[in-house]
């Protein structure tokens, strides 16, 4: 089959292709490479609630999306990692708030391990005996969860951020919610996320892009086409306050957890502007707390922070946070410094010369990444998602100007749309650090 070159300004060879099934393809030869890396990616994740039917009403219980990852790898022939295993090839997968991806990686056995992987993520098997199985594993994983503190301070701030959106939810959802999960539920939400419209496949190293275009197209043409993707996320409109400014639990840790987020509901109208405005915010929260900054410097000599410090931002089109947070003996103190911090910066503004400093370190990071397998995957999957291609991302880094910068850290960093999550050590722990340092 014909296969199209993607735009990339990178001098890398970027092919696409769609098989006869309607799944879209993209292919990195690196021939230079020996590792090879197969991704596959579905437009599904734990924020995904609804199903045909009453668009207003949720269908699919937390943790719905990441139950059927689970369950994809076991089929009629068993645990489809043994027979990775058994090619030399690792696998893996992942649930995230809007995406759910499988995934090997092996330096033999290319053909092999391609053909599995569209094998059994587009071949589910689902029994009530396996299903119950699997609800007894994934809440032994669910109670995992609740004992990580960095889980919980994290998942505690975004149920005091959000009050109806599901990214509140955990990713893994609940016992009580993982209990309604039942074959038909599987087979619906499999058929109306799983569809060859709505994936997209990205191969990334030493194979030859005919050979796999071969193997792809091969495998599509045993299969029902649907070349159309779904939309059927609800755009959910959320105050503009947090549901709860500070969250405290007790758990067993050496020193408290502090994590404050911003609530950010200024969603864009198309992927374009909201990778700029994702773009703009991770610069800002680099040019005020990134390890090189004054202020940082200022905050560590301080001690109000260590190593264990992290500013960051994540988000899609419906919803995202920026986030400070850090291990810290006073959280409150910690709270209201980064808040003085902020305000300065708001009132100060940024200096155009870190600001050139920033597009020069993305542009360079975002280069570098094409020199990894994994990081060429993961890029190309998100762009491909956003109908975005490698040099529209490379423009909207160049077009980045110093009052965007201005504009949002002024917009974002408001503390009425700030909540507070902080981890507190158990009396029991208090008790054991006070008998070690006595």
């Amino acid at each position: 089959m014909a296969l199209t070159e993607i735009e990339n300004g990178l001098d890398e060879e970027l092919l696409e292709g769609v098989a006869p099934s309607g799944l879209r393809f993209i292919l990195n030869p690196k021939p230079a490479f020996s590792k090879t890396m197969g991704m596959i990616s579905i437009r599904f994740g734990s924020t995904d609630h609804l199903l045909p039917g009453d668009p207003a009403n949720p269908d699919v219980p937390a943790g719905t999306a990441h139950f059927l990852e689970h369950k994809l790898f076991e089929d009629v022939e068993g645990d489809v990692s043994d027979r990775f295993a058994a090619l030399g090839a690792s696998c893996n997968a992942g649930t995230g708030f809007t995406t759910t991806s499988y995934l090997f990686t092996c330096t033999k056995n290319h053909i092999d391990c391609l053909e599995l992987l569209l094998g059994f993520v587009q071949n589910p098997y689902f029994t009530p005996e396996l299903i119950a199985k699997e609800q007894g594993i994934i809440g032994q994983e669910i109670k995992m969860y609740n004992d990580d503190p960095e889980w919980i301070v994290y998942f505690n701030l975004l149920k005091g951020l959000y009050r109806d959106h599901p990214v509140k939810e955990n990713i893994a959802g609940s016992i009580a919610s993982i209990g309604k999960i039942d074959v038909d539920l599987l087979q619906r939400c499999y058929r109306t996320y799983y569809r060859p419209g709505n994936m997209v496949l990205v191969l990334v190293g030493g194979m030859s892009p005919d050979e796999a275009a071969r193997i792809i197209c091969g495998d599509g043409d045993g299969r029902e086409s649907d070349k159309q993707g779904i939309s059927l996320r609800n755009m959910i409109q959320e105050p503009p306050g947090p549901v709860q400014e500070l969250t405290t639990q007790e758990m067993v840790v050496a020193r408290p957890k502090l994590l404050m987020g911003f609530k950010d509901l200024d969603i864009k109208a198309n992927w374009r502007m909201h990778q700029k405005k994702e773009v703009v915010t991770k610069m800002a929260i680099d040019v005020i707390f990134g390890k090189s900054s004054l202020y940082y410097e200022e905050l560590y000599v301080e001690g109000i922070i260590d190593d264990s410090f992290s500013a960051s931002y994540s988000g899609y089109i419906d919803f995202g946070l920026a986030t400070f947070g850090g291990d810290t003996d006073n959280p409150l103190k910690f709270r209201d410094r980064i808040l003085s911090i902020l305000d300065r910066a708001i009132e100060n503004g940024i200096d155009p010369e870190d600001i050139e400093c920033q597009k020069n370190k993305y542009m360079g990071r975002y280069i570098r990444a094409f020199n990894s397998i994994e990081s060429t995957a993961y890029t190309m999957m998100n762009l491909y998602f956003r109908s975005l291609s490698p040099s529209q991302a490379m423009e909207i880094i160049e077009e980045i100007e110093h009052e965007d910068i201005n504009r949002r850290v002024r917009d974002l960093f408001d503390s009425g749309k700030m909540a507070c999550s902080i981890i507190e050590p158990s009396n029991n722990e208090h008790e054991k650090t006070n008998s070690q340092t006595k």
